[in-house]
């Protein structure tokens, strides 16, 4: 069962996106070139996994195309007009 409702309503990967937060968060709190290159590291990982998940998820939901227009992927980004939920 797809699931969107909660969290989901909103982001597609909340766990994803929250490692991407911790990881910006610990590049915030110490600029090393280390944690940079860790930080670089992680969210190219996440992006490509997460471009993985979404095919198989396509193909398992049909109706997971339509959601996808309504919600984040792995961060959030600024809406526009017609990206708006429908309620």
């Amino acid at each position: 069962m797809l699931v969107t409702s909660g969290i989901y309503r909103w982001f597609r990967h909340p766990i994803y996106t929250a490692i991407v937060a911790i990881v910006v968060g610990l590049f915030l709190r110490q600029s090393t070139i280390a944690v940079a290159l860790s930080m670089f590291i992680v969210i190219v990982y996440l992006s490509i996994k997460v471009r993985f998940e979404e095919k198989l998820l396509l193909a398992r939901y049909p109706s997971y195309a339509k959601y996808r227009t309504h919600s984040w992927g792995l961060v959030p980004r600024p809406r526009r007009f017609h990206d708006r939920p429908v309620q």
